[in-house]
């Protein structure tokens, strides 16, 4: 049985990482369980920007109580920073350049956080989508040194889709696209005649009773 679990390190607010550690007292205490939690931890640590952190344990065990007590040593390391951002459009850098300004704002000189960066993608993504690139592919590239993280955003674009609406009373062409776009940007791409429906909803649920619509589309 497991009687006490303690960390030792030097990193602030260091407790909190105990939840990721599987045992608590009173549990029985299982090998699996342990090696499993020492690299959630991990993990953990270089989610937060600890990328060279180490995670370690020692156990004390009692043999005549048949217990356990679990000391947990973490050497974080350095936290890394982002100290450079690029979007790649295979040739095309202007457009490379308008994408990095969008999102490098809110990246460099910031501790290099998974969450971060996750979320910097996403928006990413969002902008490509509302450009018409309802596909696009993206991946991510890392380069750590001396503390410091290199971001590469590399992005193959789908075929550009536009959308124009005539006619439209109410909602501006604008407004409407957002009604399109919320949704491929959750990844979900609705046929023409499910958006056409989407936008008869959207009239009706602001009581508009009669609204048809047509719509014309051009593989060109």
């Amino acid at each position: 049985m497991v009687t006490k679990v303690k960390i030792n390190s030097s990193l602030l607010g260091k407790d909190r990482y105990l939840q990721h550690y599987l045992h608590e007292p009173g549990d029985k205490f299982d090998n699996v369980q342990h090696k499993r939690s020492l690299k959630l931890l991990h993990q953990e640590l270089k989610d937060h920007g600890y990328l060279n952190a180490e995670v370690k344990a020692t156990l004390y065990p009692d043999t005549q109580r048949d217990t356990i007590a679990v000391t947990l040593h973490v050497e974080q390391g350095d936290r890394y920073t982002i100290s450079q951002v690029r979007v790649v459009v295979d040739d095309n850098q202007p457009f490379s350049d308008e994408l990095t300004e969008h999102i490098e704002g809110a990246l460099l000189n910031q501790y290099a956080q998974k969450e971060l960066i996750n979320t910097q993608g996403a928006r990413l993504r969002s902008l490509l989508v509302r450009k018409g690139y309802l596909k696009p592919k993206i991946s991510l590239t890392r380069v750590p040194q001396d503390g410091q993280l290199s971001l590469t955003y590399q992005v193959v674009l789908s075929k550009r889709k536009e959308c124009t609406f005539l006619g439209n009373l109410f909602f501006s062409g604008t407004q409407l696209l957002d009604e399109v776009y919320s949704l491929e940007e959750q990844g979900i791409t609705l046929p023409t005649s499910l958006i056409a429906q989407e936008i008869i909803d959207l009239y009706k649920q602001n009581v508009f009773t009669t609204v048809t619509t047509d719509w014309e589309e051009d593989d060109d």
